[in-house]
């Protein structure tokens, strides 16, 4: 009495160890694999169950690092917050750009609002050097990805912060801009997160990138 013809089709699915597209519809970036694909929900929904609904509740979203892959949609995620800071600085999305810094220096700067930290994020194609803050070049013996420190981003107007990559930092280097991916596959981007560096033509001839995740 409960079988549909949807249904019976998500099972034909099943049984062919293929995702039924009515799924994958709501997750862009699942895993082709259906064992994955409930591994990966089912990890989504205890976070969102556990620290996401206690920060609403505790009015506290972005009081903490955030990690995006905890999210179906991502980019839902990065697009809420360009719209809050909209409201909040009177500024046309249209206007807005993605600030980004490693660390909290951000957060000291009173001119930048709506700052989200994001933890978690792995880097591939060249390293992270804390005792200068730049990307350098990997070692040889360097795993392919590399775990990155908090990375501070904001929307802020171009006009009045027109360095995307220089929000709050100091110090001498160049910045690089980097694709940030939901996962290795690096089929969806979700954006762009600039860093300082000592050679920014290394950094693309690398085809450095970052990662939500290391999952394919």
């Amino acid at each position: 009495g409960l079988s549909t013809p949807e249904l019976q089709q998500q099972a034909v699915c099943l049984l062919s160890h293929e995702i039924p597209d009515s799924w994958s519809d709501s997750w862009p970036s699942a895993p082709i694999d259906p064992a994955d694909f409930l591994q990966g929900l089912a990890k989504r929904y205890v976070a969102l169950r556990g620290d996401w609904v206690k920060r609403v509740q505790e009015d506290s979203v972005l009081s903490r690092p955030a990690s995006l892959r905890d999210f179906l949609r991502p980019n839902v995620f990065l697009n809420a917050l360009r719209q809050k800071s909209s409201r909040a600085l009177q500024v046309s999305i249209d206007n807005l750009h993605l600030l980004s810094c490693v660390g909290d220096a951000m957060i000291q700067d009173s001119s930048i609002k709506n700052v989200v930290q994001l933890e978690g994020l792995l880097l591939e194609g060249c390293s992270y050097e804390d005792r200068n803050g730049q990307l350098c070049d990997a070692s040889r013996d360097s795993p392919l990805l590399s775990p990155l420190p908090v990375v501070s981003i904001a929307w802020m107007p171009r006009a009045t912060h027109p360095h995307p990559g220089l929000g709050g930092q100091t110090g001498a280097g160049n910045v690089v801009p980097l694709p940030l991916y939901i996962s290795i596959d690096r089929e969806h981007m979700l954006s762009k997160l600039h860093f300082r560096t000592g050679d920014p033509q290394a950094r693309i001839f690398n085809s450095a990138a970052v990662f939500l995740s290391d999952e394919s």
